[in-house]
């Protein structure tokens, strides 16, 4: 039996997101209805998915200046007495589309809407995913009400508890990938080593731990190479700045972002993957581990990250990858070093390990099912309690 679930999105769909658009499309049986505030035509449509874009009158940018703030208060005042607020909006589509359950992607979203969502008598569920985990949000009666609370492991569990929210209603649904098969894996010499890191540039990313850890390695690694690959952002500028200043470019190059399309091709080019999370000064972490971690061992390349929230789950320390402690260059250089020396049998123990370790317990089809039975859990527990 198809169930309809009302997606509620920010944004569809950054690329740094895709694997919302995998997790969807692999959950057989259900029809998406995606709810987004802002709309990016082109990249991950699907003719199974239906889409409710927010009007562009709601996107419109009056600035921070003091004129820019009177006009977005009076602009609100408007909304508001012609019924056209963006929370009108949505109970108005609620209504009209007679969804079986709303699923809130980022529990942020799920303040956006509380005063909906607390009125409702359709369902909800929300799934966190990493900034959203921040202890200065109040999701009290967002927990109260909604039927199940999604996250992709143990430790973004522990956050979830640590919140607030009740053990029993949290469900671990682990961000997956589709296994590729006919990768074939590569050789490593030693006393050759390049590293490549691709991530978005903001600082949970620990890309400054990355470049300090490399800079290190240089005197007693000096046929070692760094590729740092994302889109454009002020922490991306400083990076290059700091390459510059201490005369790096021949070891450490800065690369425009790659399309998910071109993530594998992009990754082969290289030895090991770094990619060294930590809690940013905000609170923004990972909530569970980066999906590119992944793809990386998907790709038989074995990974240097750290102990942060879930990775340790999703990269084996010494047997897919190696792990240190968080903002600890030192740990970083050694694993680093220990790449670098490696010799060709050890090296393709970690990668065959890697790309095992990927398709036994992260295929997408899994976490799909995993969500599916989620969404027939909401509805079933809804039918008896009415």
């Amino acid at each position: 039996m198809e169930i309809k679930v009302m997606h509620v999105v920010r944004t569809y769909l950054p690329e740094t997101e895709n694997w919302l658009y995998h997790l969807l499309d692999h959950t057989n049986d259900v029809r998406h209805v995606i709810y987004c505030e802002k709309y990016l035509p082109g990249l991950f449509e699907n003719q199974k998915f239906s889409f409710l874009p927010l009007p562009s009158i709601y996107e419109s940018d009056f600035g921070n200046s003091f004129f820019g703030k009177i006009r977005r208060f009076f602009f609100k005042k408007l909304l508001q007495t012609s019924g056209k607020t963006k929370q009108q909006f949505f109970t108005r589509h609620l209504e009209s589309e007679k969804a079986d359950i709303i699923h809130i992607h980022f529990g942020t979203m799920a303040l956006v809407y509380e005063a909906c969502l607390l009125k409702t008598k359709i369902p909800f569920v929300v799934s966190f995913y990493g900034y959203d985990y921040n202890p200065k949000y109040n999701y009290k009666k967002i927990f109260h009400k909604a039927t199940a609370l999604i996250c992709e492991g143990k430790a973004a569990k522990e956050q979830l508890i640590d919140l607030g929210c009740p053990e029993k209603k949290i469900f671990i649904v682990p961000l997956g990938i589709i296994p590729s098969e006919n990768i074939p894996l590569k050789n490593k010499l030693p006393g050759h080593l390049n590293l490549v890191q691709i991530a978005s540039f903001t600082e949970k990313k620990g890309y400054i731990y990355t470049i300090q850890a490399v800079e290190k390695s240089l005197s007693v690694c000096p046929n070692i190479t760094l590729t740092l690959i994302g889109p454009d952002s002020i922490l991306k500028r400083q990076m290059a700045d700091y390459i510059r200043k201490n005369k790096l470019e021949a070891s450490i190059q800065i690369k425009e972002a790659v399309s998910p399309a071109c993530l594998n091709e992009e990754l082969q080019q290289y030895d090991v993957f770094i990619h060294p999370s930590v809690t940013a000064k905000n609170g923004d972490n990972e909530g569970g581990a980066p999906v590119v971690l992944l793809n990386a061992q998907n790709c038989g390349l074995p990974v240097i990250s750290t102990f942060h929230k879930d990775i340790p789950d999703y990269v084996i320390h010494e047997q897919t990858g190696l792990l240190s402690t968080e903002k600890n260059v030192v740990e970083l250089v050694n694993n680093i070093v220990t790449f670098y020396n490696m010799s060709s049998h050890f090296y393709i123990k970690y990668c065959t390990h890697a790309k095992t370790h990927v398709s036994n317990n992260f295929d997408i089809h899994n976490s799909s099912i995993a969500l599916n039975r989620i969404y027939k859990k909401t509805g079933i527990q809804e039918n008896n309690d009415r």
